[in-house]
């Protein structure tokens, strides 16, 4: 084609006038472009396609995560574009219905005053959880894990304990739910649920309250959900799923009479609750932050978290999402609420736990929030090389005890039915000096609280 081309404007002997270069023959246009431009385009054509096909077979998109199981929620009737269940009050087009539209100084007051303020936030562990601890301590003392694993199966499917994890696992539903607490519903509380007893001094005036907070357990997930991960032959007699229906109603009725309670359902977590009545303390006149590290789409974990959140009067005026697995923009956003979209950050790269890095959630808290703001951090991205030394931050950090308010965590630790049902076996006994045993993980999250970190078990 060149050669053909070349010939169509070829140049004349040089001449006195033109010694240089010579005179150039004059251009036939028709037949440069039908031997020349046509071929010309077509090629680029095909380089295009074959370029751009190249790029496609390039990008290979992720698979999101399964989303999450809840009962506790309520107003669920309405849904997202792709179908996927969410509250009502977070896609309403009212701003007296949707806390995402109102504004900060309706929603929070328009200053701060909480500057002038002292708090003391002491944690108190329940008797329950206390049990808990010093029966996982005695389990761990078992050496063989076969023994030590069928051990804590005849404990977990024990009538004593499913009747303790029905009636904790009801109080977290009545407080998630706002139910009204009765004589009977506060003694169950003091017994089976943990607590903050928070003192607040503005100003001369001095004012108590109690936040209430699921205990920790030896589950460390929804005590019902590890179910899903014995084998028939294992269940006894009274574990038949009518029997359970029957002995444990309101639970099993209010889980829509599913089949069983799945390994990811969040039933069992109690978060703080925002007293919209009260305009002193913490949190009356900040921000509200998200930190999601592992959030792959919204349908996946933060459609929980703001319809959860909101259901304690607390809408989020800024979320930050870290996914690793490639997702793609367009199906990513179509997920996303109007509503929430303009607050969303998202960041579809490995997070770091070197809080120097650009991408450390840790340095995003500290950078962008205050003692007087609220923040949720969520951390599940199935890498304890850098989960381990994110707690480990947040634990030793007392800059972190005053910023993280709630603290979600899936700690991989040597659970003997987690090990067959979805950890998997190769999990090392220690990591970054942590013991990743059944007790030396609960101590862990009781230190975290006693910090004054809400730290939940994420499932």
């Amino acid at each position: 084609m060149k050669h053909r081309c070349a010939k169509l404007y070829t140049l004349t002997p040089s001449t006195p006038k033109n010694k240089d270069y010579g005179e150039p023959v004059p251009l036939d246009l028709t037949q440069f472009g039908r031997m020349c431009v046509g071929p010309l385009l077509r090629f680029s054509v095909v380089l295009l396609l074959v370029v751009a096909t190249q790029s496609q077979q390039q990008i290979a998109w992720g698979r999101p995560q399964a989303g999450l199981q809840s009962h506790n929620l309520l107003n669920m009737g309405c849904k997202l574009s792709t179908g996927h269940p969410i509250c009502c009050n977070l896609v309403s087009n009212s701003t007296s219905e949707n806390l995402y539209l109102a504004s900060r100084a309706h929603r929070s007051g328009s200053s701060r005053k909480s500057h002038d303020c002292k708090k003391i936030k002491i944690y108190y562990p329940s008797p329950y959880e206390q049990k808990q601890l010093e029966t996982a301590t005695k389990f761990g003392a078992i050496g063989d894990f076969e023994k030590r694993k069928s051990t804590l199966i005849n404990h977990l499917i024990s009538e004593s304990s499913l009747n303790d994890s029905f009636h904790w696992t009801n109080r977290v539903r009545a407080h998630m739910q706002g139910a009204d607490v009765d004589k009977r519903g506060s003694e169950l509380d003091e017994y089976y649920l943990s607590k903050f007893v928070v003192t607040s001094s503005c100003r001369g005036q001095e004012t108590t309250r109690t936040e209430w907070i699921e205990p920790l357990s030896m589950h460390a997930r929804n005590p019902f959900s590890l179910f899903t991960c014995l084998k028939p032959s294992q269940y006894p007699s009274h574990l038949t799923l009518n029997h359970m229906r029957r002995q444990f109603p309101r639970y099993f009725s209010a889980a829509d009479n599913k089949d069983n309670v799945e390994i990811i359902n969040l039933d069992y977590v109690l978060l703080t609750r925002r007293n919209v009545s009260s305009s002193s303390g913490r949190h009356s006149s900040g921000s509200s932050f998200l930190f999601d590290a592992g959030t792959s789409t919204f349908e996946s974990s933060l459609w929980w978290f703001t319809c959860a959140y909101l259901q304690q009067n607390i809408a989020f005026d800024r979320i930050f999402g870290w996914e690793y697995t490639l997702l793609e923009p367009g199906p990513f956003w179509a997920q996303v609420p109007a509503a929430v979209a303009p607050k969303y950050s998202f960041f579809n790269t490995k997070m770091s736990a070197d809080p120097l890095n650009a991408q450390s959630p840790l340095r995003f808290i500290k950078q962008l929030a205050t003692e007087e703001d609220f923040v949720a951090f969520k951390l599940d991205i199935d890498t304890p090389d850098v989960e381990i030394p994110s707690l480990l931050q947040i634990l030793k950090d007392p800059a972190l005890h005053s910023l993280v308010d709630e603290f979600f965590f899936e700690f991989h630790f040597r659970c003997e039915l987690m090990m067959i049902c979805g950890w998997g076996r190769e999990i090392s006994s220690q990591s970054h000096g942590l013991k990743m045993e059944r007790a030396e993980v609960l101590t862990t999250f009781q230190a975290l609280r006693r910090a004054g970190v809400r730290a939940h078990f994420w499932p």
